[in-house]
Parts: C-alpha cells; structure tokens; sequence
C-alpha cells in the first residue's frame, strides 16, 4: 500500500533519486537532500523544477532545511 504523505511531490522525487543513482556516493547526497527539502517545504517545487535542467543542486539551495544537508 502506498503512504498517502510520501512522496508529495512524485515527478520531482523520482528525477532526483534517479540522478542520485547515476552519481553515486557524495554526488548522490545533493539530490537525495534536494528531494527530502521539497517534501519538508524549506524548498519549493518550482525551484526544484528550475535546479533539475542544470545537472546539479545550485549553492542557493544546498544550505535549505533537510534531514541531509549535514551530509553536504
């Protein structure tokens, strides 16, 4: 059975552990954070939409809330 409180926000949950799979280890961390972020709404999804193209989490939101950003 699905949980109906995760993920919020599917398509951006799933194009960010999809790039966490293709850039393991350290690379992996920005986009696992990235998603955790915008499920908490210390980032938006528009902003996530806007991150997703560069190929990379821009600076900007690498220092929002997550239960990862110690990891970063």
């Amino acid at each position: 059975m699905k949980n109906p409180e995760w993920p919020k926000h599917e398509e951006i949950y799933d194009f960010c552990m999809k790039m966490a799979k293709k850039n393991p280890g350290r690379g992996a961390t920005q986009w696992i954070h990235l998603a955790d972020a915008v499920e908490r709404g210390s980032i938006s999804p528009l902003e996530a939409y806007d991150t997703a193209p560069l190929g990379y989490v821009a600076v900007n939101l690498t220092v929002r809330e997550s239960h990862y950003k110690h990891l970063l």
